[in-house]
């Protein structure tokens, strides 16, 4: 299912024309911890924490997600991926995506529920905007604009997390 998310979030990118619903910030990502990484590695693991992302739909939401496993293999791109789960035990992964300079998360809590894909660029090191589409079966909602801010580098320990 994690293919079928990165997958679709490809085509969300591309449908966006690679743009969320603002200009990318030029400013660059915080400083990773990965001395003589690979570039998009070293992207990747800028994801690493706590994280909150706000939007607004009918009403406003305010999604917690914790990003903890950097996956030391690339994707056949040659993106890698972190993984960690939102605040409500639902699978995350999250990668930068090289060929659009846009960093991406995807909440899949499975069919019949409301999933989430999150397309962002840094603004400071713990500061994202971009937008969130939101598929919920069949349904896809377009591009809302979205904010993030990582509320802590240290992702919190799963026993502390519920």
């Amino acid at each position: 299912m994690k293919k079928y998310l990165l997958i679709a979030a490809a085509l969300a990118l591309t449908a966006c024309g690679g743009q969320t619903t603002k200009p990318p910030v030029t400013s660059t990502p915080p400083t990773s911890q990965i001395p003589n990484a690979p570039f998009n590695q070293q992207q990747t693991a800028k994801l690493i924490g706590d994280w909150t992302f706000n939007f607004e739909l009918t009403n406003k939401y305010r999604l917690k997600y914790t990003l903890s496993d950097l996956i030391e293999n690339p994707n056949p791109d040659g993106n890698y991926n972190v993984s960690g789960e939102s605040e409500g035990g639902s699978v995350v992964t999250a990668s930068y995506q090289s060929q659009y300079s846009h960093f991406l998360l995807s909440e899949y809590a499975g069919g019949g529920y409301t999933n989430y894909l999150y397309i962002f660029t840094f603004d400071s090191a713990n500061s994202v905007h971009g937008c969130v589409r939101i598929f919920k079966g069949l349904d896809v909602l377009g591009c809302l604009e979205m904010t993030g801010t990582r509320t802590s580098a240290t992702p919190t320990p799963l026993s502390l997390r519920h």
